[in-house]
């Protein structure tokens, strides 16, 4: 299906240099050699970007979107110079604990 997937969308041509699996399925049992093995096309598996103060705990595949959503909202708001600090405290909190 991922193949089928890629191939209509126009964007497996593209994925000649191969493909990033990110997510907790990414661990499953054998999903990194059928991934290769389908695709035909060289795998690997993302590990997220530790951020500052970050628990080791979410230094992990299953947490690579919602730590790429983060950085990225974060960039966003200091790009844009919005200096509010309600949102980022409570997501700070519930990161660190």
């Amino acid at each position: 299906m991922m193949r089928e997937t890629l191939r209509q969308s126009g964007m497996f041509e593209a994925c000649l240099a191969g493909i990033v699996l990110s997510g907790g399925g990414s661990r499953l049992p054998g999903m990194f050699d059928v991934a290769e093995s389908v695709l035909r096309r060289p795998v690997r598996l993302s590990w997220p970007t530790p951020l500052a103060k970050m628990p080791a705990t979410l230094a992990e595949p299953e947490y690579a979107t919602l730590l790429g959503m983060v950085n990225y909202g974060q960039r966003a708001r200091v790009a844009r110079g919005f200096q509010g600090d309600r949102w980022g405290s409570r997501l700070k909190a519930m990161l660190v604990g």
